[in-house]
């Protein structure tokens, strides 16, 4: 011990006379948090001292440590204590008083290293010398009761079946009933609480008029068959009839008005402003039903089939009075959803609000018990703790409608707030899908798949009771999206959806897991806790720390190939970059980047990402330069432009990417393709033939000519050949405008893209791949024809179809219902890559997974290229599916004897 003191001692007199560079040695100490768990960190020796990353150390160990954007100083948070330092000051705030440090924190290689000396001296840690131990005490050790050992599982499961035994489409009774239930639970623990209605739309909600009358007052004739106009007022009006475009003089009158007009809606908005009675809409019906008003209650509106404007013009003309009524009577567009928001307001002068959400409707023929009851017990759970607490910060709880009707009641929450309010908002924990007894694990789901601090907070809770880490997925389904595009930090804390019961009639009480769902809580509960601590610093600065790395500027080069199809995670680290989310963008997540593209230009980069938060696109805009200055730099680099338009320019490189610069904007966006398909030749298909003097497009076209039958050659009126370049689209095909179409039986242009098939020498890349591209688009062109389906088909379109509507017992109607009709819920609400990954034994190929109309046509051209298989898995049911028709049969033999294959 005296040759430790003496040494010490000796240490501070060196340093303090004798000023030493800082030397890295590295060597491995262990730390042991409240659990018993030991971790290797990295150590320095600096100043005579043994030195550790502090981050890592405190987070293993169990403290959160956050970091101010502006000097760095770093808040360490556990244990009941606070502790702020700064690299460079040898003074420690604590929540005791200031206590000074033999040595002061250092940043070494960018991270901040603080001495052992101030995890010993001013955190009361113990370190076992001989092992090189840094050891925090046991929970047992540990002082009082935390407050996520008060989580009441049995409490939760009884919420549950209260709130969760019924299906509760948003805008139903049943929804509303258990809004009005929420809303007294909220007030039985205290809580200020407010109902927040909004309008729902659905089929299952709309109630066709059982009145639809219009009649002819004083004129001769039995007057006119009547269509339901959508979304029309309910009441009757009996007026003056008068053309839209014959008088000004709308008031008090009955109004009739030509919907194939180019200004409708400028005239029915013209029309309902100057006080019509109502309006008489010429049109076509569909099935008795015309379409035109596309917002309800605007007007009492009937329709007349427009064959009929010859005979009105002819009855109201020349200023002859001529009078109607006009009743419209029972018709329903709309439900009404209601969101639940109770309020636990701050106990100090905090100006921060923090939502936590969770949704309580569900889809049809579904009770919702984990999606979502069990976030709707988690909520009230953290609610009911929470409730006597005094905390720094606002909590909103609150309960959403319309998560299954593309997030209505969050998008309307969003919408309801003032600037000042959002402003407030500081961020989101979403509960959504906790507690199945399938699920493997949980997840914190961001829109681009990066941490943030809310994330830390959760990670930090789940960390402090398991000793589990949380992963960060990216996914933009669900209500996250909504706040996370508003600007705030969100999170969805949710099962991995692999393997759960969700969207379907099997999530069921059964199906529930006691032991997920009280983690659930326990997690939440102590991330809320402690973002509600008086010891924890405002959370908006704390964020600006959390993102300190956004700020970082970058060097790379434009010509750099670019991770597309990737997510952000996987980006940035091949990348080598950091950004930060921009919310501008609906639809899709927009990174925005410091990075020196140009020595001499100023720019601000996005990456785009698409839906499914993969890599679309990269965005350079130019700031505070001219386009002349643009240009002139881009023509440096890239050379005469291959492509130009009246406002674009465009440079084309085979190989790597596509670069788009549009002078209008003055922003150069980069592709991995070309945005638009640049059409290399198209031509008319007369009697299975097409001429051309470009020897490899007749290549192509005898390759097509081979593989399809000559029949199966008539349903194509043009052949184009097109390109955007390497990747993306490869084919497809379309319905060709009317002008082509020289036959009954033709319908499609086929589509092909040259440098997907062909080398810079014209030769083949791959053939048997060529092949396979058109079998496929052949398989295409066999299911989406007229004897498949009926292009004009006005009914609800099939899921994953753009247009159009199945025949009857058709075969892409039998494939539909045999093997989509009952996961089309699934497929609607889940990304691509979870839908592959649940049903993957469904599925031929993951692309096959994508959409109806692609898994009968990948699984086509495995019928075609396969031997027959056993029928194991639905995947190759799906192969046998086509074995029971002889057309296919023949298809598949016509095309593996050119292929020199056995039948």
């Amino acid at each position: 011990m005296f040759k430790r003191s003496l040494s010490l001692l000796l240490s501070i007199f060196i340093v303090a006379f004798f000023p030493m560079p800082a030397r890295a040695e590295d060597r491995v100490f262990k730390v042991q948090n409240a659990h018993g768990d030991i971790y290797a960190v990295g150590q320095k020796h600096l100043h005579g001292e043994i030195y550790l990353p502090l981050r890592s150390t405190c987070e293993l160990l169990g403290y959160d440590v956050f970091w101010y954007e502006k000097d760095r100083s770093v808040i360490i948070n556990g244990d009941n204590h606070t502790y702020t330092i700064q690299p460079g000051s040898r003074l420690c705030v604590t929540d005791r008083g200031t206590v000074p440090m033999i040595h002061a924190p250092e940043i070494i290689d960018g991270s901040t290293y603080a001495p052992l000396s101030m995890f010993l001296n001013i955190m009361d840690l113990q370190y076992i010398e001989n092992r090189d131990i840094l050891k925090m005490k046991s929970i047992n050790e540990q002082a009082g009761a935390k407050i996520w050992n008060k989580v009441d599982v049995y409490r939760m499961m009884s919420n549950v079946r209260t709130f969760a035994n019924k299906e509760r489409l948003a805008g139903t009774k049943a929804e509303n009933d258990t809004a009005v239930m929420l809303f007294n639970r909220f007030k039985e623990l205290g809580y200020s609480v407010e109902q927040q209605p909004f309008k729902i739309y659905g089929n299952y909600l709309t109630v066709y008029p059982t009145v639809n009358r219009l009649e002819l007052l004083g004129t001769a004739g039995s007057g006119y068959d009547t269509s339901v106009v959508l979304n029309s007022k309910n009441g009757s009006a009996k007026g003056q009839l008068v053309w839209y475009d014959e008088t000004v003089n709308y008031k008090d009158k009955i109004v009739i008005i030509d919907t194939y007009n180019y200004l409708f809606y400028e005239y029915l908005d013209l029309i309902v402003k100057n006080g019509a009675l109502a309006v008489i809409m010429l049109g076509e019906s569909y099935e008795n039903l015309m379409y035109g008003l596309y917002e309800e209650d605007k007007v009492v509106a009937i329709g007349v089939e427009r064959t009929h404007m010859k005979d009105l013009r002819e009855l109201v003309k020349n200023n002859v009075k001529v009078y109607a009524e006009i009743e419209v009577r029972g018709g329903v567009w709309y439900g009404i959803s209601y969101n639940v928001i109770a309020k636990k307001p701050a106990t100090g002068a905090s100006n921060e609000i923090l939502l936590v959400t969770a949704h309580y409707d569900t889809e049809k023929d579904s009770k919702g018990v984990n999606d979502n009851g069990s976030g709707i017990a988690v909520m009230l759970e953290t609610a009911e703790l929470l409730a006597g607490i005094p905390g720094d910060l606002e909590i909103w709880f609150v309960a959403l409608s319309g998560n299954k009707r593309d997030q209505n009641g969050s998008n309307y929450l969003m919408s309801s707030l003032d600037k000042k309010t959002k402003n407030r908002i500081v961020g989101n924990i979403n509960l959504d899908i906790l507690a199945d007894s399938n699920g493997t694990r949980f997840n914190m789901y961001t829109v681009d798949g990066r941490k943030n601090i809310i994330s830390y907070f959760l990670e930090r809770s789940a960390y402090k009771q398991y000793g589990e880490p949380l992963s960060v997925l990216n996914d933009m389904v669900g209500d996250h999206r909504t706040f996370s595009f508003a600007d705030m930090p969100s999170v969805q804390l949710s099962q991995d959806r692999v393997y759960v019961q969700y969207y379907n009639r099997e999530d069921t009480l059964g199906q529930l897991s006691m032991v997920y769902l009280e983690k659930a809580a326990r997690v939440t509960v102590g991330a809320i806790y402690s973002m509600i601590s008086k010891d924890t610093p405002s959370i908006r600065e704390l964020d600006k720390g959390y993102n300190i790395m956004s700020k970082q500027s970058f060097d790379l080069s434009i010509l750099a190939s670019f991770p597309y199809g990737q997510t952000v995670k996987d980006v940035e680290s091949e990348l080598g970059i950091y950004g930060q989310l921009d919310p501008s963008t609906e639809g899709m997540a927009k990174l925005q980047y410091n990075i020196k593209w140009f020595n001499d230009l100023n720019t601000k980069t996005y990456f785009v990402y698409d839906y499914f938060g993969c890599l679309r696109s990269v965005e350079v805009h130019f700031i505070n330069h001219s386009v002349e200055k643009s240009l002139e730099v881009l023509y440096e680099r890239f050379g005469e432009p291959s492509d130009r338009s009246r406002t674009s320019f465009g440079w084309t490189s085979v190989y790597g990417n596509y670069y788009d610069f549009d002078h209008e904007s003055n922003i150069l966006s980069v592709y991995p393709y070309a945005p638009e398909d640049r059409i290399m030749g198209t031509y008319p298909v007369s009697q299975r033939i097409i001429k051309t003097t470009n020897g490899i497009h007749a290549k192509l076209w005898d390759l097509v000519t081979s593989v399809f039958r000559p029949q199966d050659i008539d349903y194509i009126s043009r052949f184009s050949v097109f390109t955007d370049y390497l990747g993306n689209k490869t084919g497809y095909i379309k319905r060709d405008i009317p002008d082509y179409l020289k036959t009954d039986k033709t319908e499609f242009i086929l589509f092909v893209d040259y440098y997907d098939l062909f080398d810079e020498n014209g030769q083949f890349r791959n053939y048997n791949q060529t092949v396979r591209v058109l079998i496929h688009e052949y398989a295409h062109l066999l299911t989406l024809n007229k004897t498949q389906m009926d292009p004009e088909g006005t009914e609800e379109r099939p899921m994953g179809y753009n247009s159009g509507s199945f025949k009857e017992n058709s075969m892409v109607d039998t494939f539909y219902k045999q093997f989509w009709q009952d996961n089309i819920v699934l497929w609607k609400n889940m990304n691509v890559n979870d839908f592959y990954r649940r049903l993957s034994d469904e599925f031929v190929s993951k692309y096959a997974a994508t959409k109806c109309s692609e898994d009968i046509a990948e699984s086509f051209t495995e019928f075609v290229l396969r031997e027959r298989p056993k029928g194991t898995s639905v995947a190759e049911e799906k192969i046998l599916f086509f074995y029971q028709y002889n057309v296919m049969i023949d298809v598949r033999s016509h095309i593996r004897e050119f292929l020199g294959l056995k039948p």
